[in-house]
């Protein structure tokens, strides 16, 4: 009898496949542990004679088999087979055939997970990623019982895991001391590890190697472009991340987001680069530079005289056998024969390059000899100079430090975009002696905001000009599907067919992918001492619950949800129900309700116009002291308060209040978000960062815009004349204004643009002036800076700061909060007015909260 009751609260079962058409061949048992506990072969049907097998008689095997199952619920895929076979067997025999209890997991399959294309054992196994000794499903050896059988006992135990009372009740217990492991999932950048499983976008992440194989091909090494469309939560970083751990021993790649500036997009995306170069990829804890280096230098050796000399190709063989070896090759840092092939290393290289590509630009040659020299120096402070310099900072006041490093200050004519571009070109042409370059370009959707038109349009030309001026490299831009229609829309055929070479979409994976990404998640080896590390999500979840968490709308919400009921059962956290979405008020709402406000204000006075042309002669007016009021002091409350609102515009409803529960759950879950946020800051504060003015601006005037929609704010720009003064926000308050503004360079252009900044605030005492500097920053020694900051700090509107640790890492949560939001990071139903007020709730005394809250 095959059961209609799959979910057996039991251990006593046993596994069994039998292979035989009209009569048994074959067959082979699986113990509830997995173990093979019996096989044999029908004798004269065994396949091969000179095998070790269990050969025996059918009466004896039929013995066997019915000693094995008596009293266990058997388990078989296409049980009425193996029913058919048992029953014919027995018959054979002559031995009466018990009424056996089976389960069949083709059956089970197919209610649990419909619409499959296939339910054979082949497929389900493939397709749920189950394993044999690390192994994947193998048709070759498909149809041998006890490899049937084994692959049997792994789906029934995917599909209905035996769960005991006693797990169940003491779910707490049992993973007490077991971190969460569906939380702190989201990958940030494509350099950090988090658990893949591959099976999920396997065939988006084929082409995009597909593509970059076929760059590094053609002949002429064209660069391409490749737009990956996914939803929120769809996976698009976490592809980027699957690709960076694929292709980082042989490519770079790089990590750009969302510029902030219309005016320094080329050097927003190259200081990205240049970020991203910093990043260590090798045992041997050198960074991506420090590789592209190697490798394309050893290629450029081969182009030399070196290949005529025995001495020469023999340094070269070595050399490309192990690039990165060139580091330990030039001898001991410090001693003459180190300094010797440096500076060899360095005229070949230079020599090399004038003769290929000659001096159309000194930039080109300026970045190949700051590539140089931080690959040249070993001390991080030395590192930390070049990198600094590689950046476009560094002017004649700066010369002593560089001096150094044998680097020259930048020129009073030095153009920071015209640098960038060049200096990207300069990479990829570098990269011809390597392999392609893959350029990411993610978190795209805030500008697509209003505000961001100006830098929308700047991006899809620096865009542009890579694909047209760098040569071998994979330029991927990460949208919503949405934004990419808009994106077309933007801007012409010549750059759209560019761009979009290649279009790879990130749909919703499969229930039983998703299903196998939360094993997945749990399959980490955590170090702990409860001896269930490794969580069994058949264990934890329930199949209704489980079957909720694998209907959520895209993977981070799936994961989202597991990590809600992990919280709620084994850390006792109330389960929080779906936030229904939330009406935001948007800049457009707002913007909608003054046109309706002005609107009402028109029409009142063509009302009293109208009234004027149409009243009553004088005489038939009452006077006004006749005129009737009503005491509203009479009235109970609530009329009071309808007479008194009476005559009033009435302006259109734009928020919908979320209920008291529901502004709880969104806190808990900001309130989550913000610490994994300073987390990941605290841990990623030490790491190279390229700072800049406009970047800052940049990212103070999202800051500001988001606390617009809640607050009332008028955002101007100070000017003086032809003069350069520091990049800032003049942000004017019902209060007071303020005016914010960034200044990390060094040397003349410093002094140049605080003295500039400084009779601004003389000229407006009114207003209150914040002149700020990254502590990062190369501290300002020179004369005149320092008695220009004190100037600044002597009045009483102004100050001059020093941005520390605490205060940059606040300011970049504060901006990545609104960002994400933008990019459709948090749950539905938080809107942008939660973030504003968790942000002045949560940090009152910060000192741009206060400004702007």
């Amino acid at each position: 009898m095959i059961r209609d009751n799959y979910h057996l609260n039991t251990s006593s079962f046993i596994v069994l496949d039998t292979e035989g058409k009209n009569s048994l061949t074959e067959v082979a048992m699986v113990d509830n542990q997995g173990a093979i506990c019996y096989q044999a072969f029908v004798a004269k049907n065994h396949p091969e004679p000179t095998f070790r097998l269990n050969i025996a008689t059918l009466l004896d095997i039929v013995k066997q088999v019915d000693n094995l199952c008596h009293n266990q619920v058997i388990i078989c895929h296409h049980a009425e087979h193996d029913q058919r076979i048992l029953e014919r067997s027995f018959e054979q025999v002559a031995i009466p055939y018990p009424n056996y209890q089976f389960i069949c997991t083709c059956k089970l399959a197919k209610q649990q997970l419909p619409n499959l294309p296939d339910y054979g054992l082949s497929y389900l196994c493939k397709t749920l990623d189950l394993r044999l000794n690390g192994d994947r499903f193998d048709d070759r050896y498909a149809h041998r019982a006890s490899y049937d059988a084994q692959f049997t006992y792994k789906l029934y135990r995917y599909l209905n895991p035996l769960k005991s009372p006693k797990m169940s009740e003491n779910i707490a217990q049992l993973y007490q001391n077991t971190p969460n492991p569906f939380s702190s999932i989201r990958v940030n950048t494509p350099f950090e590890y988090h658990p893949d499983y591959a099976d999920i976008y396997s065939h988006q992440f084929d082409t995009l190697k597909a593509v970059i194989h076929e760059i590094k091909e053609s002949p002429n090494h064209q660069s391409q472009g490749a737009i990956v469309l996914g939803g929120p939560g769809s996976g698009k970083t976490h592809l980027m991340m699957r690709l960076a751990q694929q292709v980082l021993k042989t490519n770079r790649l790089f990590f750009i987001r969302h510029p902030t500036n219309a005016e320094a997009v080329n050097y927003h995306t190259y200081t990205r680069i240049l970020e991203s170069f910093s990043e260590e990829i090798t045992q041997k804890k050198l960074t991506q530079l420090e590789q592209f280096f190697a490798k394309s230098f050893v290629n450029i050796l081969s182009q030399t005289d070196w290949v005529n000399s025995e001495k020469g190709r023999l340094m070269i063989a070595k050399l490309q056998d192990d690039n990165l070896s060139l580091y330990e090759r030039v001898g001991q840092p410090g001693t003459d024969r180190y300094r010797k092939n440096w500076d060899a290393i360095e005229n070949k290289i230079l020599g090399w390059w004038r003769a290929k590509y000659g001096l159309s630009t000194d930039y080109s040659s300026q970045v190949l000899i700051g590539i140089i020299r931080f690959c040249r120096y070993t001390e991080v402070n030395r590192k930390n100079l070049v990198r600094y310099w590689l950046s476009g900072n560094g002017d004649a006041d700066f010369s002593e430090e560089l001096n150094q490093v044998g680097l020259k200050p930048w020129g009073e004519d030095f153009n920071r975009e015209e640098f960038a571009l060049e200096a990207i070109k300069t990479l990829g042409q570098l990269s011809l002696l390597d392999e392609p370059l893959i350029l990411i370009f993610d978190q795209l959707e805030s500008l697509f905001e209003a505000r961001h038109q100006s830098t929308l349009e700047s991006f899809g030309s620096t865009v542009k000009e890579i694909l047209t001026h760098v040569p071998n490299s994979l330029i991927i831009l990460n949208f919503f599907p949405d934004r990419w229609e808009r994106f077309q829309e933007q801007f012409d055929g010549s750059v759209i067919d560019r761009v979009s070479q290649s279009v790879v979409t990130l749909g919703r994976p499969s229930k039983a992918q998703l299903h196998q990404l939360l094993k997945t998640l749990c399959q980490l080896k955590i170090e702990t001492n409860s001896p269930h590390a490794t969580v069994d999500i058949e264990v934890l979840f329930t199949k209704k619950e489980l079957t909720e968490i694998v209907n959520q709308p895209s993977i981070r919400a799936v994961i989202k949800r597991a990590s809600d009921y992990f919280r709620h059962k084994v850390q006792g956290v109330p389960l929080p129900p779906i936030i229904a979405p939330r009406k935001a008020i948007t800049v457009e709402a707002v913007q909608f309700k003054q046109q309706l406000q002005g609107l009402y204000q028109a029409v009142q006075e063509v009302i009293k116009t109208f009234d004027n042309l149409t009243l009553s002669p004088p005489e038939q007016q009452l006077p006004e002291t006749e005129e009737l009021e009503l005491d509203l002091e009479d009235l109970p409350e609530e009329e009071r308060q309808e007479k008194a609102t009476e005559g009033r515009p009435i302006e259109p409803e734009i928020a919908i209040k979320a209920d008291a529960e529901s502004e709880k759950l969104v806190d808990l879950q900001l309130d989550e978000y913000w610490q994994n946020l300073l987390n990941q800051w605290e841990k990623d504060y030490d790491k190279p960062r390229v700072i800049s003015d406009t970047d800052d601006v940049g990212k103070l005037m999202a800051i500001v815009s988001a606390f617009n929609n809640r607050y009332p704010l008028k955002v101007e720009q100070l000017s003086f004349g032809q003069r350069k003064i520091p990049e800032h926000l003049c942000i004017k308050t019902g209060q007071q204004t303020y005016v914010l503004a960034f200044l990390h360079g060094s040397g003349s252009a410093f002094t140049g643009r605080i003295k500039n900044f400084n009779r601004l605030a003389l000229a407006h005492k009114k207003m209150r002036f914040r002149l700020m500097r990254d502590a990062v920053e190369p501290p300002i020694r020179g004369d005149v800076g320092l008695r220009e900051i004190q100037i600044l700090d002597a009045v009483n509107h102004g100050e001059y700061v020093i941005m520390d640790r605490s205060d940059r890492i606040c300011f970049e949560c504060i901006y990545q909060a609104i960002i994400d939001w933008e990019n459709r990071e948090f749950a539905v139903g938080i809107t942008l007015e939660d973030i504003v007020d968790f942000l002045s709730m949560k940090l009152p005394d910060y000192w741009l909260i206060k400004c702007l809250s």
